[in-house]
């Protein structure tokens, strides 16, 4: 048996009608709340998500990107000006040995 049926068995004066009422009450309030924090939390990420969409035009060599006015610039620096990423630079283990060998 649900509440549904519960308030269907209860007169509307009656002290359990009045609970029962309450208590749906209570949790459609707490559902409420819980579904308007999920939906901020969902605002802010979708905030934070910026995409690239579609073909990129990149130099099978120099890795440099063509931009939409025919301009080739550096990988970080497309990428920093369209999206939210910023760059910090190190070296791989592989060009570590090929490049210092020593």
């Amino acid at each position: 048996m649900t509440i549904i049926d519960d308030i269907g068995n209860l007169s509307q004066g009656d002290e359990k009608w009045n609970e029962t009422i309450s208590s749906i009450m209570n949790e459609l309030v707490a559902a409420k709340r819980d579904l308007q924090k999920k939906n901020a939390e969902l605002i802010e990420a979708l905030e934070k998500v910026k995409t690239l969409e579609g073909l990129l035009p990149i130099c099978s060599w120099c890795k440099n990107i063509r931009d939409d006015a025919g301009y080739w610039t550096s990988v970080e620096e497309y990428l920093s000006t369209h999206t939210d990423v910023s760059f910090t630079h190190g070296m791989c283990p592989s060009c570590l040995k090929k490049y210092y060998p020593e």
